[in-house]
């Protein structure tokens, strides 16, 4: 058994019984349907996976160098914290919706800052590449 299937069936095992003992302990509806439905989902995923891993392995077949899965020595692209600085500024938008519109809008331009940053930076590395 592939151990990405044994883990979910641990996980979803445990979780369903987690929901029966929650249920005994407290009579509480919700919280036991809750885990015991994401018991049983994992559990599915897991049945799932299992029946996908005794299928027909195919062949690998052979790749063109240049194709997605040829040469993998190209450059990496440089580092840059524009991706830090798009998810401050979304975590910042969805806690303005939340407590004052200032921080929308101190989160909106910091995501639009950012993802001009980072669309340049990817620019400047597209026409050197070429």
């Amino acid at each position: 058994m592939d151990e990405e299937v044994a883990v979910f069936a641990r996980s979803g095992v445990f979780a369903a019984a987690v929901g029966g003992i929650y249920w005994f302990l407290t009579y509480e509806p919700v919280g036991s349907v809750l885990l015991v439905g994401s018991g049983l989902a994992t559990a599915f995923v897991a049945l799932v996976l299992w029946l996908g891993a005794r299928g027909a392995r195919p062949e690998p077949v052979a790749t063109d160098p240049e194709g997605p899965f040829g040469d993998e020595r190209a450059p990496l692209p440089a580092p840059t914290a524009a991706p830090l600085g798009i998810g401050l500024g979304m975590a910042m938008v969805v806690l303005g919706l939340v407590f004052t519109g200032a921080l929308v809008l101190a989160g909106s331009i910091l995501v639009l800052l950012a993802c001009r940053a980072w669309l340049r930076a990817a620019m400047a590395e597209g026409a050197a590449s070429d």
